[in-house]
């Protein structure tokens, strides 16, 4: 009996539903890995911005800021003179700027017209506004005589080689007498007067 011949393309047929299948698998993974990858980027797109960078290998700043050397000075005087001034009273305390000619320190009451010794007073010698030295004296008004009591440099240091310009006690001067203060910017003269009823005035020069 003669053998059936196949039809051409028989076989072709029944590969057809297998390379679909496969054609199915491949598309569905091409389509997944796309997703994959818009998801990605709309991830990096709208990643949190609040993430901390990865710190810099170099062992220096990249942009190290510079010391303020004034609010260094202010923060060191105001640490010492809280101390130096500590049983001074707020309403006896004035800082004198070097080149004035004649400022007043008016007290809030007559207690300059009191027996004995008032204060103590404290006074901070500035210089552009930077502690230079700083003292405190007592005011004995029937006398009309300051007593200081210490005399300290910026770093609220005791000094020992000031002096009265006219002579005699470096501590005792006399209403309109001078002082000679010689301190680490320069030597300094700083005159007292009893001015008026309840008033001090000062002059502050720095000396030639």
């Amino acid at each position: 009996m003669p053998k059936k011949l196949s039809r051409p393309g028989s076989q072709k047929k029944k590969m057809e539903p297998t390379i679909v299948v496969a054609l199915i698998a491949l598309t569905g993974t091409l389509v997944t890995g796309l997703l994959n990858s818009s998801l990605l980027l709309e991830w990096l797109k709208h990643r949190p911005q609040s993430e901390e960078t990865a710190p810099s290998s170099s062992p220096f700043p990249s942009n190290p800021a510079a010391p303020d050397s004034a609010s260094t000075s202010s923060e060191g005087d105001q640490t010492c003179l809280v101390d130096y001034f500590a049983d001074v009273d707020a309403s006896k305390q004035t800082s004198i700027e070097v080149g004035v000619t004649a400022q007043d320190v008016e007290f809030p009451s007559r207690d300059l017209d009191t027996q004995g010794p008032v204060g103590p007073f404290g006074i901070r010698l500035t210089q552009n506004g930077r502690t230079i030295g700083a003292l405190h004296f007592l005011f004995f008004a029937e006398s009309e005589l300051f007593k200081l009591t210490s005399v300290v440099d910026a770093d609220c240091q005791l000094l020992a080689d000031y002096s009265n310009v006219h002579g005699g006690d470096q501590n005792a001067i006399e209403n309109s007498g001078w002082l000679n203060l010689p301190l680490q910017e320069g030597t300094f003269t700083l005159n007292f007067q009893r001015w008026g009823v309840n008033k001090f005035r000062f002059n502050f020069q720095q000396a030639k």
